[in-house]
């Protein structure tokens, strides 16, 4: 046990050596050194006794008297789904409709919708559509149903 200690103190000795000397150059090369510098340089440094004072100019503060709340209210735009053009093909089913500003809608489409409009329904079911009308496009998301995964027996009671 004890030489595995002294294993551990001496690897971890090797690696602290090893990242302490992984550096690029000496450090001391990036910093001025007072010989470096060309003495008119230092002398000018040594006989400017003059400190520029700060620009600051002062604006009054007025104090605060009152807050007033704000409310803020916030505005879903909902997408009135009754003027868009259905696209050709669309199936009956549940649609999550979307214009091109990101407006929302939900759209449940029957078979008598359809043909109230003098459509006929897709033979095939995709999961999107799109209508695009003279400067609008609508998307039209189906949405599954979500699925019953269990019932109650009849006539059984629920406790909640």
């Amino acid at each position: 046990m004890a030489a595995r200690v002294l294993l551990l103190f001496a690897f971890t000795g090797l690696f602290a050596s090893a990242w302490n000397s992984d550096r690029p150059g000496d450090l001391n090369s990036g910093f001025a050194v007072r010989d470096q510098i060309p003495p008119a340089v230092v002398e000018n440094l040594q006989t400017t006794d003059s400190v520029a004072e700060p620009i600051v100019e002062s604006t009054p503060i007025d104090p605060i008297t009152s807050v007033e709340p704000v409310s803020a209210t916030v505005s879903l735009d909902q997408l009135d789904v009754s003027n868009c053009r259905y696209p050709d093909g669309i199936t009956p089913g549940s649609y999550r409709v979307v214009d091109q500003r990101g407006r929302t809608g939900w759209l449940l489409l029957t078979l008598d919708d359809l043909t109230s409009r003098g459509m006929l329904a897709g033979t095939d079911s995709f999961d999107m559509y799109v209508s695009r009308e003279d400067h609008s496009t609508y998307y039209f998301i189906r949405v599954e149903p979500r699925e019953v995964i269990a019932t109650a027996p009849e006539g059984s009671t629920i406790l909640r």
